[in-house]
């Protein structure tokens, strides 16, 4: 009896786990080159800073973190808070690759408590 106990816990465990590697292989990451809907909006990713250059008009100003939140590998308990907003003047040329950009700087939240490090 506990032989079989013991089976049905161990399966039970490699179920979880097998659901859990499935959900995280499903969930595309913000910065993930495989995560078209990101590479469509962008013209440039930067992975190792954290930053993005989405093209004109891609986004709206919170929209990714709202409307698109699925895309972003955040959870549901997750949310983003924009923290600063400022133009970049260097952008500013109408030839530049992106006029008129803003550099935007989002805070995580998880279930309403600040995540330090993660802006």
């Amino acid at each position: 009896m506990k032989k079989l106990i013991t089976i049905i816990f161990l399966f039970f465990i490699f179920i979880l786990n097998f659901k859990n590697s499935i959900l995280a292989q499903s969930v595309p990451k913000l910065q993930d080159s495989t995560n078209q809907f990101i590479v469509n909006k962008a013209f440039a990713i930067a992975p190792k800073s954290g930053i993005i250059y989405y093209k004109n008009n891609a986004l709206f100003p919170g929209e990714l973190f709202t409307d698109y939140i699925n895309y972003t590998g955040l959870g549901e308990f997750d949310t983003m808070i924009l923290t600063k907003s400022t133009h970049d003047s260097m952008l500013a040329d109408v030839n530049s690759p992106a006029p008129n950009s803003f550099h935007d700087v989002y805070q995580q939240y998880y279930k309403n408590v600040k995540i330090e490090g993660a802006l």
